[in-house]
């Protein structure tokens, strides 16, 4: 299970950490994921980006 912020004009990738420790379930922000995949595919470590979820912290 997941919970997604889905093109929203929130800026749900700043809320993403306090949401995940609230519900203990992975939250995947649009912006955020965009982010993480163009990283990963540049061969840049995620991990480095502090503050937008667990999903920074996975290996690619």
């Amino acid at each position: 299970q997941a919970i997604t912020v889905f093109c929203t004009n929130l800026r749900g990738a700043l809320l993403v950490e306090e949401l995940e420790a609230q519900t203990g379930i992975p939250i995947y922000d649009t912006i955020a994921t965009a982010l993480w995949k163009s990283l990963c595919i540049a061969g840049i470590d995620s991990k480095r980006v502090l503050g937008w979820g667990s999903l920074f912290r996975k290996i690619a």
